[in-house]
């Protein structure tokens, strides 16, 4: 692991802890991180972190909130090429595409951010509100095609249930995810 210091800019203390904790948690996993090991990588005394956090788990909560709003705003960089449904359906399923590789690339964090590794989560307004955010670019996309609730909840079942087959090794569609997602998006009839 690259643990040399990082610098960080005057008030920027919050935002190195949680990129610092992000690089372990994808490089070492939620058990072997500590606050002393996040100080470390963020070029920091080991008392730092508890200027912002009042625990590892506190800590864990901004990051899987972090997480949330990279996730977003990966999503919401594909824009709909056409309001044609053909155009609408192509969008959906880049986003489908985009929401697996996001997974793949972060897994750990994918993890963290879905899982229950955390029992105080649902407690973090910034967590919630970057969720809503990332399930938002979803919805939008689905009710440009089928204005029911019950569409995007399925679209977001399907995709997401995708990724996490694919983070957890269940299965390996890595050189054919936009196919995958194309194929399990097609049960949703969006015409």
């Amino acid at each position: 692991m690259n643990t040399e210091k990082r610098n960080y800019h005057h008030g920027g203390l919050r935002e190195a802890l949680i990129e610092a904790a992000v690089l372990i948690l994808e490089e070492e996993g939620i058990p072997k991180m500590s606050l002393r090991s996040i100080a470390r990588a963020a070029g920091v005394s080991q008392a730092a972190p508890y200027s912002h956090f009042a625990n590892k788990d506190a800590l864990l909560i901004e990051v899987a909130a972090y997480g949330f709003s990279q996730f977003s705003y990966a999503l919401e960089k594909p824009k709909a090429m056409s309001g044609d449904p053909k155009g609408l359906i192509e969008h959906l399923v880049t986003l489908g595409v985009v929401y697996v590789n996001f997974a793949m690339e972060n897994k750990a964090l994918f993890q963290l951010m879905f899982g229950d590794a955390l029992s105080e989560i649902s407690k973090s307004e910034s967590y919630l509100k970057e969720g809503q955010r990332a399930y938002d670019c979803i919805d939008k996309a689905v009710r440009h095609l089928k204005d029911e609730g019950a569409a995007t909840v399925a679209a977001w079942s399907m995709v997401h249930g995708l990724a996490t087959l694919m983070v957890d090794q269940k299965i390996d569609f890595t050189n054919d995810v936009e196919k995958q997602v194309r194929s399990i998006l097609q049960f949703l009839n969006l015409k």
